[in-house]
C-alpha cells in the first residue's frame, strides 16, 4: 500500500485511510508516503491554485475525516494534518470554499478527534462558514 501512495489521488488516500482505521490497520510506512504525496498536492495547489488537477476542497473535508478516525485510534499524523489545511487554505483564498454538506462533518470531525486545530486551516474555516451561513 505504501508503495501505491504517490500514485494515489487525494480521494483514494481518504479511502484507504478511512478503511485502515476500520481495520484498526496501522500501517506507519502508509502514513509516511501519504504524508509526501500531501505535500506534493499542498504544493501543486499553492503553485497552480487554479489548476484543474488541484484537490477540492470537498475531497479535503473527506481526507481531514480520514484522519480523524485514524486520530480516535491514536495515531494523529500531525504532517498529513498539516498538508490537508493547506489545500484547503489555498482553495478558500482562491474563492472555493468547503461545500455545506462537508463543512458539519468536517467541523465534526476537528472539534472531537483533530484539536488542536492547525492555524492554517482557521482561514479556510472562516472562509467556508461564512460562504454557506
Amino acid at each position: 500500500l505504501a508503495r501505491m501512495a504517490q500514485e494515489m489521488r487525494a480521494m483514494d488516500i481518504a479511502l484507504a485511510l478511512a478503511g485502515l482505521a476500520r481495520l484498526g490497520g496501522s500501517e506507519i510506512e502508509f502514513f509516511e508516503a501519504v504524508h509526501l504525496r500531501l505535500r506534493y498536492l499542498a504544493e501543486a495547489a499553492r503553485q497552480q491554485p487554479d489548476s484543474s488537477d488541484i484537490v477540492e476542497p470537498r475531497v479535503s473535508a473527506m481526507l481531514l475525516s480520514s484522519l480523524a478516525a485514524q486520530a480516535r485510534l491514536g495515531r494523529r499524523h500531525e504532517g498529513c494534518l498539516q498538508e490537508v489545511a493547506s489545500m484547503l487554505a489555498t482553495a478558500a483564498s482562491h474563492g472555493k470554499p468547503v461545500p455545506q454538506g462537508f463543512l458539519l462533518p468536517m467541523l465534526r470531525a476537528l472539534s472531537l478527534n483533530l484539536q488542536p486545530v492547525p492555524n492554517a486551516l482557521l482561514p479556510a474555516l472562516e472562509v467556508s462558514i461564512a460562504q454557506n451561513a
